[in-house]
């Protein structure tokens, strides 16, 4: 057996192994574990969406992004559904902080089936780590991929950094144009004439209500 048929026989087994647990919820789920459930479930769907491409046309043909896709889908799989079986225990300060380090490192590497991973084992995805919030490094280290997926999961698209700087201030390219064309992500400087806007606005409703 080549090894094609060695990865497309390893994916078709998670995808067989994995329906059953990600079918059935368990009897009666805490708010952490059905969200690690859902998750999973995306995981899944994605993992699905990725080997099309495989099944069609064969590996060999798909593209390298495709490849890296049908592979970092398998590993986000494998890790949502080991976070489902695996309980999340309350930990300390120092653990969490740990924990927080460990996803910007992640996010420097480019690795975004990490970040998955640390985001379901309880990462804060909204913590900052020396005045800048995970989703502030992954723009500054163009990691864009991590940008979006980051904004998926309701990342502060507006927190500043601690030079008052937002993602959009600090994006460049391609993360620049995604953000202006696809999100409500604002300057400071934006920011700032909103709230001035709003501040004027309800000066002048006090005002006519006299």
């Amino acid at each position: 057996m080549n090894m094609n048929r060695i990865i497309l026989s390893v994916l078709a087994a998670s995808l067989l192994g994995s329906q059953p647990i990600l079918a059935a919820d368990p009897p009666k789920p805490n708010t952490s574990t059905s969200n690690l459930i859902d998750r999973a479930k995306r995981e899944w769907r994605e993992l699905k969406e990725a080997v099309k491409c495989a099944r069609k046309q064969g590996f060999r043909k798909c593209s390298r992004a495709q490849k890296k896709r049908i592979v970092i889908a398998g590993l986000a799989l494998a890790a949502a559904i080991a976070a489902t079986v695996y309980v999340v225990k309350p930990r300390t300060f120092a653990q969490q902080a740990q924990l927080n380090a460990k996803l910007f490192n992640a996010i420097k590497e480019g690795s975004l089936w990490k970040v998955k991973w640390l985001l379901l084992r309880g990462a804060a995805i909204n913590t900052p780590i020396g005045g800048y919030a995970p989703l502030h490094v992954a723009v500054v280290q163009g990691k864009e991929d991590i940008v979006r997926f980051l904004i998926s999961e309701d990342a502060d698209i507006n927190e500043r950094t601690r030079d008052y700087k937002t993602a959009l201030d600090l994006a460049k390219g391609n993360i620049k144009e995604y953000l202006e064309k696809n999100t409500d992500a604002q300057t400071d400087e934006q920011l700032k004439a909103e709230k001035q806007r709003q501040f004027e606005a309800e000066q002048r409703r006090k005002g006519t209500s006299k």
